[in-house]
């Protein structure tokens, strides 16, 4: 062999050498007690422990959590001893600063002509990034599990409503169809009629504006209106329904808000429907108030408080904190009685929450409930 060819070979084995060093993975041989007899550089890099401290009787184990010892006592070196070998064992080592390093382990027993085991050579992936990876798919599962089975409890929800609505609809319609009913009477079913066609309209205003949210598409339009006819046409479709129940309906508006302002008066008068619509439905006798009134008025814009009152059943304290959430009602044993989705308190945070503000909510169980919320809204003119 000349020269050359031994300058070649010394160049492979010295690039070996360093490549086992340097790889981009953990190795370490280990007698089969675990004490370590061969680590490379990566390795000791990632441990944080020094070369010597590692081979001076140190064992694989030692470097691990407290369950991760336990797995190896009882899983890990058995698997070793019976079938030789181990892939992508899951583990956390316990690094020099106190630090945790999830990796991932693969390990081959090497043994002797006599089939008695020598050491075993292992290889030790760094799992940060893919431990973080499964964080991030588990929590989106999580999310699109929540949201589906959200999906489901509203349609499930919503058909309950739907079935009431129509069940006012074709209970009048009977009625008419019967004849001879006085004035008072086709009056009377007449009203439910109207009534149960709101409150399906309603429905679906928040329907559309549940798409509209999941497109992304929910914007607030802001154009002038009058203020006076915003109360008249948002108060309008409960009245027959406040009359068949025999209500109270008082609408309360402060003399100091100027006559036309400028803001989304379409989904204020939803926030205000579905809030009404809710006081309504919770209140069995006595009253239920509708109040816009001034707290502070600028040379462009004022700001408005704007409450739904009423002397119905009230919501228990511990239920408060969560009222307005996703299809939440007071209680299911209230929502089987009265109905209801809780979808529109859900949607009114939602679209309050485009003019950086939120629902607000005061209750006494036995004796009503109060709902509002603040808004600044812009001057017409200015």
């Amino acid at each position: 062999m000349d020269r050359s060819s031994e300058i070649d070979r010394s160049i492979l084995e010295e690039s070996a050498e360093d490549l086992y060093e340097n790889a981009p993975c953990g190795y370490f041989s280990m007698l089969p007690d675990g004490r370590f007899v061969k680590v490379n550089r990566t390795f000791v890099d990632w441990v944080g422990f020094t070369r010597e401290s590692l081979l001076a009787g140190r064992r694989f184990q030692d470097l691990l959590t407290i369950p991760g010892k336990i797995y190896h006592d009882t899983h890990f070196g058995p698997l070793i001893q019976m079938q030789g070998r181990v892939d992508e064992i899951a583990f956390d080592i316990v690094r020099g600063d106190g630090s945790i390093l999830p990796v991932l382990v693969n390990a081959v027993e090497a043994k002797d002509a006599a089939g008695r085991p020598l050491l075993t050579r292992t290889t030790v992936f760094n799992a940060t990034d893919r431990r973080s990876y499964e964080r991030e798919l588990l929590a989106a599962r999580r999310k699109a599990e929540d949201a589906a089975r959200e999906k489901a409890d509203m349609l499930n929800m919503i058909s309950h409503d739907i079935r009431n609505v129509l069940s006012g609809i074709l209970s009048a319609a009977k009625r008419l169809e019967g004849g001879q009913l006085t004035p008072d009477r086709q009056k009377q079913y007449l009203g439910l009629l109207r009534a149960s066609a709101e409150g399906m309209m309603l429905l679906a205003n928040n329907l559309l504006t549940v798409a509209s949210m999941e497109a992304g598409k929910l914007t607030l339009q802001e154009t002038p209106f009058d203020v006076d006819e915003f109360i008249s046409v948002t108060a309008a479709p409960f009245i027959p329904v406040v009359e068949a129940k025999g209500l109270d309906f008082r609408r309360m508006r402060d003399e100091r808000i100027p006559a036309r302002l400028v803001g989304d008066h379409v989904k204020l008068g939803q926030v205000l429907g579905n809030l009404l619509s809710n006081a309504i439905k919770f209140t069995p006798r006595g009253l239920v108030e509708l109040a816009i009134e001034l707290t502070e008025q600028k040379s462009t814009s004022v700001r408005l408080r704007l409450a739904v009152t009423d002397t119905g059943i009230g919501i228990e304290d511990s239920h408060l904190s969560s009222v307005t959430d996703a299809f939440s009602e007071a209680s299911t044993k209230v929502g089987s009685r009265y109905g209801g989705t809780g979808l529109g308190l859900s949607l009114s945070r939602r679209i309050l929450e485009l003019y950086g503000t939120e629902l607000q909510v005061e209750s006494k169980p036995g004796h009503g409930s109060r709902f509002w919320f603040e808004i600044a809204l812009g001057l017409e003119g200015t």
